[in-house]
This record gives C-alpha cells, sequence and structure tokens, in this order.
C-alpha cells in the first residue's frame, strides 16, 4: 500500500529539506512540524557525538537509488499472504510514516498471527530513531 511511491515520496521530501537548508534525513525520517524538527535535531546531535571510529560510513548514491528501485520493485508484487509466517514477530513503526506508510504495519500485524504491533506516536520512518529507548526496551521484553 503506497510503497511503490517510494521514490517520489522520497525526493520530494529531500527537495523539500534543500529549499529549506536542512539536513536531507530531515523530512525523510521525521514529520514535517515541530515535533519532527525537535526530534530531527535530538537525533541528529546524538548520531554527531558518536565518534568517528563508531561511525557509518556514508550511504553511496548507486546504493541509495538501488535501494529506492529495490523497494519500488517489491511494492509494485503481489501481495504476500504471510499466513505462513509461525514466529514471534515483531512490527514497529512510525505512526506517521510516509516512506512505508503506517497501514502496511497495520496489514502485517493482520496476516501474522500473534504478532506484535508497535506504532510510536507522531514519529515518521525514523520512529526508531527518534524513539531509541523505548525501542530498545521493547526489543528487549519482546526477545525475552
Amino acid at each position: 500500500m503506497g510503497i511503490d511511491r517510494v521514490t517520489s515520496v522520497t525526493f520530494r521530501r529531500m527537495l523539500h529539506a534543500v529549499a529549506r537548508r536542512k539536513d536531507m534525513k530531515r523530512y525523510t525520517f521525521f514529520t514535517d512540524d515541530a515535533t519532527g524538527e525537535a526530534a530531527a535535531n535530538a537525533t541528529f546531535a546524538r548520531l554527531d557525538s558518536r565518534a568517528s571510529s563508531n561511525q557509518d560510513a556514508p550511504v553511496t548514491v548507486p546504493a541509495f537509488l538501488a535501494q529506492l528501485k529495490a523497494i519500488k520493485r517489491w511494492g509494485k508484487a503481489a501481495e504476500d499472504d504471510l499466513s505462513f509466517v509461525r514466529i514471534p514477530t515483531l512490527i514497529a513503526n512510525g505512526g506517521d510514516d510516509a516512506m512505508v506508510p503506517t497501514p502496511n504495519s497495520n496489514a502485517m500485524h493482520e496476516k501474522i498471527d500473534g504478532s506484535r504491533l508497535v506504532l510510536y506516536p507522531h514519529a515518521g520512518h525514523g520512529s526508531l530513531f527518534q524513539y531509541p529507548n523505548e525501542f530498545a526496551d521493547e526489543a528487549s521484553e519482546f526477545l525475552g
């Protein structure tokens, strides 16, 4: 549901960021309001505080474009049944994710018997960055 539009959504949000002289991750991962701004600033500060030896390597443009292409192709494929999934499953997403629209998480939860769905309020695609401690607690509890 809407995942095949990931490329257009991503580029619109990136252009929105460039026009406002913001980090391109600002609008692709966080909501477009004061709450999203605060969450983005906190996340970027936390990421920037890491020692350079612990920082991620930058994503290359070819890898980024290949990822978008793969997601778009997958989004156009026939919907999976998922009833075959018989193991405990944790589904976590932002309650306002435009990149991988939140209704997909609800649909996945309905298809996987016994799954656990966690939607982080007022969070976009960067919900795990916005709620790192809550997600770590949720994952720890889930894994037992």
